[in-house]
């Protein structure tokens, strides 16, 4: 009977995992992770994920067949993990349709850059989300996802798609659910602001992109800075007639405490901002700082 290790800070596959009563020999989480209250919860036996040397030093001794890595926060050097023993097997859950969006921020990417999203399951060698496709499940995008629910929908989707390998003996997979130039994409702080000479499609996307708690899309001001929550676009006519002539890039109305009406590019948007002291109607909505 194969035995595996389970690593990482998610708990969808681990779970799959012991649903399907795979022998896990041990369980390596990140110390305060969501998996680690989980599985305190079970009375279930682990280990918190040490230093990066000493895991590795750890996973040269410990007695194992397959690792499953679903969100190891470490780079693992896999050709010298497999130097005494070839026939082990590291397996990584990712949450993009790999080879596009390898990467620690690949959710946010999908949404960022407007691409095709999904889960991968796939062998590990010594590059960043590198290695054989064994398998894929795509995830539709649709306007009423929010990211949180995506993040949670994708997370789940790891899960089934660790079942859909394990079914399948980790054969890998020759066709791939993504076809075209893939890009790499980890958040960078700078991608968070809203530039004056962002489209309003950039705009848009920005603020979806980043709309959980902990990122945000931001906007510099002379007074500061602030967080931009979430963004509605004005479709009603009634309402598009009645500010028709308010001037470009300018804060309308100011609502229900945090809510503003601007007319931006020619475009309606109601905002809601972690500041709304910043903001007063009348005003410049993005400037030049």
């Amino acid at each position: 009977m194969k035995r595996y290790i389970f690593v990482g800070n998610r708990f969808y596959v681990l779970e799959k995992m012991l649903e399907h009563k795979l022998n896990i020999v041990k369980i390596y989480v990140p110390e305060g992770s969501f998996v680690e209250i989980e599985l305190k919860k079970r009375q279930m036996t682990y280990t918190v994920l040490p230093e990066k040397r000493e895991f590795i030093e750890n996973l040269l001794t410990d007695d194992y067949d397959v690792l499953i890595s679903n969100g190891c926060p470490y780079i693992l050097p896999i050709s010298k993990l497999k130097e005494k023993n070839s026939s082990k097997k590291f397996i990584n859950i990712h949450p993009s349709l790999l080879p596009d969006l390898k990467g620690k921020s690949p959710i946010n990417g999908a949404v960022l850059f407007g691409r095709k999203h999904g889960v991968t399951c796939h062998y590990m060698d010594d590059t960043i989300d590198g290695g054989d496709v064994i398998a894929q499940i795509e995830i539709p995008m649709s306007d009423d996802i929010s990211l949180g629910l995506l993040y949670q929908i994708s997370f789940i989707s790891e899960g089934l798609v660790f079942e859909k390998a394990f079914k399948n003996k980790f054969h890998k997979i020759e066709n791939h659910l993504f076809t075209g130039k893939e890009i790499y994409y980890s958040r960078k702080k700078e991608d968070c602001y809203l530039e004056k000479e962002d489209s309003m499609e950039t705009i848009i996307r920005k603020i979806k992109a980043f709309s959980i708690y902990g990122q945000y899309a931001k906007v510099r001001c002379k007074e500061g800075e602030y967080d931009v929550f979430n963004i509605n676009t004005i479709e009603n006519k009634y309402v598009n007639k009645l500010f028709e002539k308010e001037k470009n890039n300018t804060i309308i109305l100011k609502y229900d405490n945090d809510k503003f009406l601007i007319k931006y590019l020619g475009v309606l948007i109601e905002i809601s901002i972690s500041k709304p002291y910043l903001l007063q109607v009348g005003q410049v909505w993005i400037e030049s700082i």
